[in-house]
């Protein structure tokens, strides 16, 4: 899934980062305009390291894992798309590049899978969809049944 830096979808997937970068630098430049102590310049750049470490985190987790196909792609996207259907994911995009399916089983759990399209291969990756306005989800989300899912998709090939 693309997010495109600075959109609503991205701030809802780095809320969390973003706020303690955010917070982390506005206290630090209001530390070197009053010149404070040592004490408080090494909390602010705790906040800028937690915010950052989580940063990267998130962005760790829009990586797309890659998988060599044993069958044609075609037959494994129709096969994939069964699969999603039955258990209940909805079909949200479904093109020759890739196909993106969404799983929402409460009210702040909204996986998303994103399958792209290759002629020997699949590349995917799982979230917290980040349309869901959740950056606490987006963050600590084990999207179990998305996992589940994605385990029988890998077996179908």
């Amino acid at each position: 899934m693309y997010i495109k830096a600075g959109s609503l979808g991205w701030l809802n997937f780095y809320g969390i980062p973003t706020f303690f970068i955010g917070i982390g630098f506005t206290a630090l430049f209001i530390y070197l305009i009053k010149g404070g102590g040592l004490k408080d310049l090494s909390i602010y750049l705790i906040v800028i390291a937690i915010g950052t470490v989580l940063y990267i985190y998130q962005k760790k987790k829009l990586r797309f894992k890659s998988l060599d196909l044993n069958i044609p792609t075609d037959l494994f996207i129709e096969n994939t798309r069964k699969l999603l259907m039955s258990e209940g994911w909805i079909i949200e995009y479904d093109n020759r590049e890739y196909l993106q399916a969404i799983y929402r089983t409460r009210l702040f759990r909204l996986d998303c899978l994103t399958i792209k399209k290759y002629k020997h291969k699949i590349e995917y990756n799982l979230i917290h969809h980040p349309e869901d306005h959740n950056s606490i989800a987006s963050l600590i989300d084990l999207n179990l049944r998305g996992k589940k899912t994605l385990k029988k998709i890998i077996a179908s090939t």
